[in-house]
């Protein structure tokens, strides 16, 4: 009975360890524009629900004028390559992030096409950035995105985002 206690304590604490080695990935991030100066395109929340991650759009930055132009609160872009062409700002297009070594694993959508590929995140502390990387095979694309301050972001309805759920692609859903 001692071993049984001490072997269920010991995956209760592993537990516990993994939950807060990715806590660091939670929050908002600014995705850039790397092609162009690193001029702001959006901003993502990343948020634990269930047990796995999620990666939501909450906002996207007007590319003429550099402020945001489209939010959670008043959604106007909307991805064209997925089925009912949701809403860009307010869908998960990262879910089901779930520890796997190091980083997290999950899947991502790319909004233009609709095609879903495998999806690792983790916290790189050399350039202290988020790393997010879809791959199809053996070939990928690595972005790295900037942690955002809050008071940064000057959209009050952007950061209204306790009790947010998933909301994942239809077409992604099994």
């Amino acid at each position: 009975m001692q071993k049984l206690t001490a072997f269920l304590l010991s995956l209760f604490f592993a537990a516990i360890a993994c939950a807060g080695q990715f806590s660091d990935v939670e929050g908002f991030w600014l995705i850039q524009d790397t092609d162009n100066g690193n001029k702001p395109e959006s901003i993502v929340y990343v948020y634990q629900y269930g047990g796995a991650y999620y990666c939501k759009m909450v906002a996207i930055y007007d590319e003429n004028t550099g402020k945001i132009d489209d939010t959670i609160a008043n959604p106007k872009e909307r991805a064209d390559g997925i089925s009912g062409k949701p809403f860009l700002c307010g869908l998960d297009f990262i879910w089901g992030l779930t520890p796997d070594g190091g980083r997290l694993s999950g899947s991502v959508i790319d909004p233009s096409s609709g095609s879903i590929y495998d999806c690792y995140v983790w916290y790189s502390k050399s350039v202290g950035k988020l790393a997010v990387r879809g791959e199809w095979f053996i070939f990928g694309q690595t972005q790295y995105w900037v942690k955002i301050a809050e008071k940064d972001i000057g959209v009050k309805s952007v950061l209204d985002v306790k009790g947010f759920k998933p909301n994942i692609p239809n077409s992604a859903r099994n």
